[in-house]
């Protein structure tokens, strides 16, 4: 096939050359002819498109009616078929046979491809105005279940953040009442410092070593809030700024702070 398409574009360029009327017309097809042997047929057919513009001849609409085929626009390969058979004038009896066999064979690949399209846009209006009833509950039962499963995801995220924020603000107490108590328990370590006698020294260091202990577990609860905060927030790419640390109170005894006797 490839070596008879062949042959239609070197006898134009023959004839082109052997004319001789145009020197452009006779460039454009050689560079055409290139094209084609290297598989750029719709380069190739634009080459033809233009020499034909300048030095009409039957054997380029034949060539550009070929370029077109290999390309695959069979509407415009067809197209051009039909010209070169309307000017049998000086023809060539080959080509026009393998013209007549073109046409035939693309007039029958338009058709094939008109029926599929119309078959299709047959379908395609069959789906939206004759839907069954049968598909309409499904579709409208897989609606649902999409509305479902989203309400349920948007009650689900809500509920976490409730007890995220709930969580925050009981770390936020914790913190608070460990920072009071250290500071409390600082304080009692200075009151053991400044007693003159041994049961005022014994009353004070209980106090303190109490006060330390509350301390101690508050910033603890305040940690273990924090964190499970930070694991029920549902969406942690926008969370809000939060933090939870220890703290250290002054001389203050436990994990955090602590007294010194």
């Amino acid at each position: 096939m490839r070596a008879c398409l062949l042959a239609g574009i070197l006898v134009l360029g023959a004839g082109a050359h052997a004319a001789q009327r145009d020197g452009r017309a006779t460039t454009l097809v050689k560079e055409a002819n290139r094209r084609y042997l290297e598989g750029d047929y719709r380069k190739a057919a634009a080459l033809l498109l233009r020499a034909e513009a300048l030095e009409p001849n039957p054997k380029l609409l034949y060539n550009i009616a070929r370029a077109f085929d290999q390309a695959g626009e069979s509407a415009r390969a067809l197209d051009y078929y039909q010209r070169y058979l309307a000017t049998p004038e000086g023809a060539d009896p080959v080509l026009l046979k393998r013209s007549e066999l073109a046409q035939d064979r693309l007039q029958s690949v338009l058709a094939q491809e008109a029926r599929l399209k119309a078959e299709e846009q047959h379908r395609a209006r069959l789906l939206k105005t004759e839907e069954s009833p049968e598909v309409t509950r499904l579709r409208e039962l897989q609606a649902a279940r999409e509305r479902a499963a989203r309400e349920s995801a948007e009650r689900s995220g809500q509920n976490g953040r409730l007890v995220s924020y709930t969580l925050a603000a009981g770390a936020g107490v914790g913190l608070i009442s460990g920072v009071a108590f250290g500071i409390s328990a600082a304080r009692a370590k200075g009151q053991f410092t400044q007693a003159s006698n041994a049961q005022s020294k014994r009353t004070w260091q209980a106090a303190a070593s109490l006060r330390a202990g509350i301390a101690d577990a508050s910033f603890a609860v305040a940690l273990a809030a924090g964190v499970t905060a930070f694991i029920f927030y549902p969406d942690k790419r926008h969370l809000p700024f939060f933090s939870v640390g220890p703290l250290l109170a002054p001389d203050v005894q436990g994990g955090w702070a602590q007294v010194r006797f």
